[in-house]
């Protein structure tokens, strides 16, 4: 299904996390979007929230097309909407440790409103919580930190740079922005 460019919103987690790719690789990226077009259709919900696929919004607004290639989420709850994006945005970029711990809180945060419910009650994206092991052990996993000490060691830190070393994060965002 196509839908026009114009009424497509971003959604405010991801303007929040996520930073945008650098002006040289945003450059190649539209490169290959004008070349080979999309591979990949947005992924939205009913409303025109983008879940996955800013960036090739932002390319292809820039590119001068009208419409764009959609998959509409239908009947996903909020919790689920913001795992398949966090998860998505995990597998395909390389996240600093300051995103990392962003997306690993609002995991934990997912998880534990999950904890005592039966998994069948979920959608079919919903990560199982039936396995053995706490929720700190599943967000380390989705992170690909190996395990949950290691997960709250990373947490702790960032935690610490952000609370005494306020410049670093400054410079960091600034990196980010090209």
């Amino acid at each position: 299904m196509k839908v026009k460019i114009d009424g497509l919103k971003p959604h405010p987690f991801n303007k929040r996390v996520f930073k945008d790719l650098s002006t040289e690789k945003f450059e190649a990226f539209k490169r290959d979007i004008s070349l080979r077009g999309l591979k990949y259709p947005l992924e939205i919900t009913p409303d025109n929230i983008i879940i996955c696929g800013h960036q090739r919004w932002k390319a292809v607004k820039d590119l001068g097309w009208e419409d764009v290639e959609v998959k509409i989420l239908k009947g996903w709850t909020d919790d689920q909407l913001l795992e398949h994006m966090i998860k998505d945005n995990l597998l395909r970029r390389q996240l600093d440790e300051f995103e990392q711990v962003d997306c690993g809180k609002k995991l934990e945060e997912i998880y534990k409103g999950r904890q005592g419910r039966p998994s069948e009650k979920h959608g079919q994206n919903d990560r199982d919580l039936s396995q053995k092991g706490e929720t700190r052990d599943l967000v380390a996993q989705d992170l690909g930190l190996g395990n949950g000490k290691t997960w709250e060691r990373l947490k702790e830190k960032v935690t610490t740079v952000r609370k005494y070393s306020p410049t670093i994060e400054k410079r960091r965002c600034k990196k980010h922005d090209g």
